[in-house]
């Protein structure tokens, strides 16, 4: 593999992609993490930029602070994967997957619970490799690093979301309708938490 006129080898600097990716011809992503050796990659989505920072955790909290006041998300790691804690309002928290590759959030069926809209035909197969269906719910608020995101949007509804090796019956993927706003710092280290700065909407 080539990248910016230095060859790598493509095990190890190249992860696997999601199922529907494969029957597109894409075999993988080429992964921040793995090419940087740093602590952490921070997303910065406001900014428009990828950041490699070494330093702790509160190291990198203090940089997250010049732009907003940080919080550090509670994260459970799966496949080298981060699932971090977040709500649909007024539920509980449940893990969710972050979705950087989808315009909108999604939540399973399990965790809709008694709002799920009447369920349609499936309109396809998200980037979670499980049917996405016509359901919605309408005028959510997403509670995720301590801030509320008013989606202006419809929340699609899915029937389980994989979590892992497993399907999930409550579960979020959390799509860019609330990460744009955030700047996200993702760990090396497979025990520590993402930090997160993000501007409520």
């Amino acid at each position: 593999m080539e990248l910016a006129n230095t060859t790598l080898p493509f095990e190890g600097f190249v992860i696997d992609g999601p199922p529907p990716f494969e029957v597109l011809g894409i075999g993988g992503f080429v992964s921040p993490q793995r090419l940087s050796g740093a602590g952490y990659v921070v997303l910065d989505f406001p900014r428009s930029r990828l950041v490699a920072l070494d330093g702790d955790e509160a190291e990198v909290t203090r940089w997250l602070a010049a732009y907003g006041e940080p919080a550090a998300v509670p994260t459970t790691w799966s496949r080298n994967k981060p699932f971090v804690e977040v709500a649909l309002a007024p539920r509980g928290t449940v893990l969710g997957e972050l979705d950087t590759g989808g315009s909108g959030s999604e939540v399973s069926a399990g965790y809709a619970g008694e709002q799920q809209a009447e369920s349609a035909a499936c309109q396809g197969i998200g980037v979670s490799g499980t049917c996405v269906r016509g359901a919605t719910l309408e005028k959510q608020t997403v509670l995720f690093a301590r801030k509320p995101f008013f989606l202006g949007r419809s929340l699609s509804v899915l029937d389980a979301i994989s979590y892992g090796d497993q399907l999930s019956n409550e579960h979020m993927l959390v799509g860019m309708d609330v990460l744009r706003s955030c700047t996200l710092a993702v760990p090396q280290d497979r025990k520590a938490r993402v930090l997160a700065r993000c501007a409520a909407r």
